[in-house]
């Protein structure tokens, strides 16, 4: 396969064009929302930071969910489908343009929020701010507060603008060779179509200011999660094999809540890898909810 077709512009603006799901209007930029089942149930995927197609990210574990659940993937801005932006990327803004996104396209509260990573601090602050919309959260291998909190990502911000720099200047030809590596092409299981859409979207949305604004503000956002003021709602959390704090802030944060625990031997992307295990637990997580 020729890999030069994803530097082509005008093979990368007919992929944008043709998105799967509905686009949507959010302070004065687009964003994409993608849905599919009918289910009573609705199940909101958000993504962690850094990924570069969401909604493919997650489809080798929601398409064995939409029998059962209507699902819902937000891509924000930055990210996937949706337009690259100037917009801030602190969570009062993230969560607004989440929450707007869902309306726009007609998807009403109450919710299921599945975070992976960095969006585990959306899913808290969501709870935490709008509980009556959140029936419960499922973390896969979700952020906490207490991680971000207290850390200088200054010296990591500086190396992520290098690295930006470098593979959107002269090395931009190596992205299509790279795309292969991440989780959703190496373990998921999409389709050649999907596989090819996802390399090319690796290409336009990898390292975007709103993924580097993102980073450049996690701390300030870490900050704003009140544990307080969040309510005992039920919580499913699939850890990975990544040990030492991020582990020790989950288990620590998971104190004294209703809070269930699974671990999976595997790495961060636990929903590109163990996509059944994820699933099978997650509906019996669910109709355990459902039936109380």
């Amino acid at each position: 396969m020729d890999e030069k077709i994803y530097m082509k512009k005008s093979f990368l603006n007919g992929i944008l064009q043709k998105y799967p799901g509905k686009m949507v209007t959010v302070n004065n930029h687009k964003m994409h929302v993608y849905s599919e089942g009918n289910g009573n149930s609705t199940l909101v995927f958000l993504s962690g930071s850094g990924t570069y197609s969401p909604m493919y990210d997650f489809k080798t574990l929601f398409s064995k969910m939409s029998n059962d659940y209507k699902i819902v993937v937000v891509e924000r801005a930055g990210y996937g489908f949706s337009e690259i932006t100037d917009t801030s990327r602190d969570i009062d803004t993230v969560l607004f343009e989440t929450r707007t996104a869902l309306l726009e396209a007609n998807i009403k509260p109450p919710y299921i929020l599945f975070s992976h990573s960095m969006s585990g601090i959306e899913a808290l602050y969501w709870e935490q701010c709008y509980p009556g919309e959140i029936n419960a959260i499922v973390g896969i291998d979700p952020a906490f507060p207490a991680f971000y909190a207290n850390m200088d990502y200054s010296s990591a911000i500086k190396k992520l603008i290098f690295i930006s720099k470098i593979l959107n200047g002269k090395l931009k030809c190596l992205l299509p060779l790279l795309a292969y590596l991440y989780p959703p092409i190496k373990y998921g299981k999409l389709d050649k179509t999907d596989k090819k859409i996802c390399r090319a979207l690796f290409f336009h949305r990898t390292l975007t200011n709103d993924m580097l604004n993102e980073t450049k503000l996690i701390t300030q956002n870490a900050k704003k999660i009140d544990k307080e003021k969040i309510k005992t709602i039920p919580m499913l959390i699939f850890i990975s094999n990544l040990k030492g704090d991020w582990e020790k802030f989950i288990r620590d944060y998971a104190k004294d809540q209703n809070v269930e625990i699974v671990n999976l031997d595997g790495g961060h992307c636990l929903h590109d890898i163990f996509p059944d295990e994820i699933a099978d637990r997650s509906k019996m997580f669910i109709k355990n909810i459902i039936n109380k």
